[in-house]
């Protein structure tokens, strides 16, 4: 079930030759691509496994980004490198439908390729999407996990005041590895 129909639009952010900008359906491959590029470079920064999303099909992603863009509560943001028009960043965020929770919104996963990692366009990247959260009506607060192997992570989302509300240990099993999460969140 979706939530509320969306009323604000996204709106684009530049940061040196990035835009920061809602994906939408035309971006289905890109989107596709990175996704599961990044379940295989970085698979602690998504709660998915590439093994879960290898085998979707390409109306399921299309679907994916239909879904987050029309929901008023959800949004799935990227980071394009514009002089190539290469898609090289992900942020999900997925509102909730359960009526007593749809004040909350989860970061569900935050991803910049390594060759375009920096602690500005990081910044630039999580500033833009929480003020669009912000626009949102009824979600006045948003949740991350963090494992605690992710020192850089933690570092952002502490100096954006989101605090830790909790510990989750073996939150994610990659392969036969288990990672302790930390449980953050920030009102509105």
């Amino acid at each position: 079930m979706l939530g509320k129909k969306r009323k604000s639009q996204f709106e684009a952010v530049r940061s040196g030759d990035y835009v920061i900008r809602e994906l939408t359906k035309k971006d289905w491959k890109q989107f596709k691509n990175l996704y599961l590029h990044a379940l295989k470079d970085d698979p602690a920064s998504f709660s998915e496994s590439y093994s879960d999303k290898k085998g979707v099909g390409d109306n399921e992603w299309m679907e994916m980004l239909e879904r987050a863009h029309d929901d008023a509560r959800s949004i799935i943001a990227g980071v394009e490198h514009e002089p190539t028009n290469t898609l090289v960043g992900l942020l999900l965020v997925l509102g909730n439908t359960a009526s007593k929770l749809s004040h909350v919104a989860k970061i569900a996963g935050f991803y910049l390729a390594p060759s375009h990692q920096s602690p500005d366009l990081e910044k630039a990247f999580l500033q833009a999407v929480l003020k669009h959260v912000q626009q949102f009506s009824d979600v006045n607060k948003m949740q991350v996990s963090v494992v605690t192997t992710d020192r850089d992570s933690l570092t952002l989302f502490n100096a954006f005041g989101f605090v830790r509300y909790g510990f989750d240990e073996k939150y994610l099993k990659v392969g036969r590895n288990y990672y302790d999460g930390i449980l953050m969140s920030k009102t509105l």
